[in-house]
């Protein structure tokens, strides 16, 4: 229980072009338990977005698909104690 407290997450994308070049990269970290805290985080920033947007239709979206999530759904984790480096 103490390790699980006390742990973090910290994602790091790097984006490459065909030559192994790298061209891009950001980093998503947070403080807080990555099994319990993010991960709740995640889900309940995102049900937000989608309760708050108008005239949102289809039926399952991942955050990467769902235009009404974008910027928005990144504020808000931001004001969530999420990092967000680009």
């Amino acid at each position: 229980m103490a390790e699980r407290k006390g742990a973090s997450v910290k994602v790091v994308t790097v984006a490459k072009d065909s030559s192994g070049i790298v061209v891009g990269q950001s980093v998503v970290s947070c403080p807080s338990d990555p099994g319990y805290g993010s991960t709740a985080k995640w889900v309940a920033e995102c049900a937000l977005c989608l309760v708050e947007a108008p005239n949102v239709t289809g039926g399952v979206f991942t955050p990467a698909t769902c235009k009404a999530m974008g910027y928005n759904l990144i504020d808000r984790l931001k004001k969530a104690n999420m990092r967000f480096e680009y």
